[in-house]
Protein backbone atom coordinates (compact mmCIF):
# COMPACT_ATOMS: atom_id res chain seq x y z
CA UNK A 1 0.00 0.00 0.00
CA UNK A 2 1.66 3.23 -1.07
CA UNK A 3 1.86 6.26 1.58
CA UNK A 4 -0.31 8.33 -0.43
CA UNK A 5 -3.24 5.14 0.02
CA UNK A 6 -2.26 4.61 3.39
CA UNK A 7 -3.02 8.09 4.46
CA UNK A 8 -6.34 7.94 2.26
CA UNK A 9 -7.77 4.94 4.80
CA UNK A 10 -6.36 6.93 7.58
CA UNK A 11 -8.44 9.55 6.96
CA UNK A 12 -11.88 7.83 5.50
CA UNK A 13 -11.83 5.47 8.19
CA UNK A 14 -10.54 6.67 11.62
CA UNK A 15 -10.14 11.13 11.12
CA UNK A 16 -13.32 11.52 9.46
CA UNK A 17 -15.60 8.97 11.00
CA UNK A 18 -14.63 10.42 14.62
CA UNK A 19 -14.29 13.78 13.59
CA UNK A 20 -17.77 14.06 11.85
CA UNK A 21 -19.78 12.12 14.12
CA UNK A 22 -18.51 14.54 16.68
CA UNK A 23 -19.56 17.28 14.80
CA UNK A 24 -22.32 16.35 13.53
CA UNK A 25 -23.96 13.85 16.30
CA UNK A 26 -22.84 15.20 19.52
CA UNK A 27 -22.52 18.78 18.50
CA UNK A 28 -25.71 19.48 16.17
CA UNK A 29 -27.66 16.30 16.51
CA UNK A 30 -27.62 16.50 20.15
CA UNK A 31 -28.21 20.28 20.53
CA UNK A 32 -31.12 20.29 18.10
CA UNK A 33 -32.20 17.13 20.47
CA UNK A 34 -32.41 19.30 23.09
CA UNK A 35 -33.06 22.57 22.16
CA UNK A 36 -35.50 22.01 19.18
CA UNK A 37 -39.13 21.73 19.45
CA UNK A 38 -39.00 19.80 16.07
CA UNK A 39 -40.08 16.55 16.13
CA UNK A 40 -36.82 13.81 16.14
CA UNK A 41 -37.75 12.96 12.58
CA UNK A 42 -37.18 16.10 10.97
CA UNK A 43 -33.94 16.61 13.33
CA UNK A 44 -31.97 13.87 11.71
CA UNK A 45 -33.40 14.29 8.26
CA UNK A 46 -32.25 18.45 8.85
CA UNK A 47 -28.82 16.92 9.96
CA UNK A 48 -28.47 14.52 7.41
CA UNK A 49 -28.65 16.95 5.01
CA UNK A 50 -26.07 19.45 6.41
CA UNK A 51 -23.83 16.54 6.34
CA UNK A 52 -24.42 15.75 2.40
CA UNK A 53 -24.88 19.76 2.30
CA UNK A 54 -20.98 19.62 3.61
CA UNK A 55 -20.44 16.87 1.21
CA UNK A 56 -21.63 18.28 -1.58
CA UNK A 57 -19.75 21.63 -1.43
CA UNK A 58 -16.29 19.75 -0.95
CA UNK A 59 -16.62 17.65 -3.99
CA UNK A 60 -19.18 20.23 -6.18
CA UNK A 61 -20.65 18.11 -8.72
CA UNK A 62 -20.53 14.60 -7.22
CA UNK A 63 -23.47 12.03 -7.13
CA UNK A 64 -21.59 10.37 -4.52
CA UNK A 65 -21.67 13.34 -1.83
CA UNK A 66 -25.13 13.81 -2.14
CA UNK A 67 -25.65 9.69 -1.78
CA UNK A 68 -23.93 10.37 1.69
CA UNK A 69 -27.80 11.55 2.92
CA UNK A 70 -29.04 8.12 3.31
CA UNK A 71 -26.23 6.77 5.63
CA UNK A 72 -26.02 10.23 7.30
CA UNK A 73 -29.88 9.01 7.58
CA UNK A 74 -29.01 5.55 9.10
CA UNK A 75 -26.41 6.58 11.50
CA UNK A 76 -29.03 9.46 12.87
CA UNK A 77 -31.36 7.27 13.40
CA UNK A 78 -28.80 5.15 15.52
CA UNK A 79 -27.89 8.06 17.47
CA UNK A 80 -31.27 8.82 18.65
CA UNK A 81 -32.06 5.69 19.61
CA UNK A 82 -29.08 5.12 21.89
CA UNK A 83 -27.40 8.86 22.24
CA UNK A 84 -23.92 7.37 22.13
CA UNK A 85 -21.08 8.11 19.80
CA UNK A 86 -19.01 5.30 19.43
CA UNK A 87 -21.69 2.93 17.31
CA UNK A 88 -22.22 6.22 15.55
CA UNK A 89 -18.04 6.11 14.77
CA UNK A 90 -18.09 2.03 13.80
CA UNK A 91 -20.93 2.54 11.36
CA UNK A 92 -19.80 5.39 9.69
CA UNK A 93 -15.95 3.70 9.46
CA UNK A 94 -18.00 0.75 8.03
CA UNK A 95 -19.78 3.03 5.26
CA UNK A 96 -16.78 4.37 4.42
CA UNK A 97 -14.94 1.01 3.89
CA UNK A 98 -17.59 -0.23 1.97
CA UNK A 99 -17.37 3.39 0.09
CA UNK A 100 -13.54 2.81 -0.57
CA UNK A 101 -14.37 -0.71 -1.79
CA UNK A 102 -16.86 0.02 -4.40
CA UNK A 103 -15.25 3.42 -5.62
CA UNK A 104 -11.59 2.43 -5.13
CA UNK A 105 -10.36 4.69 -8.02
CA UNK A 106 -12.24 8.18 -6.86
CA UNK A 107 -11.47 10.81 -4.31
Amino acid sequence: MSSDAWWTAVQLLVMAPVLEEILWRAGLHETLLQRSRWPAARINLAVAFTFALAHGLRTPGSLWAWLTLLPAGYIGLLYQRRRQLLPCIVAHAAMNALWLGVTPSLP
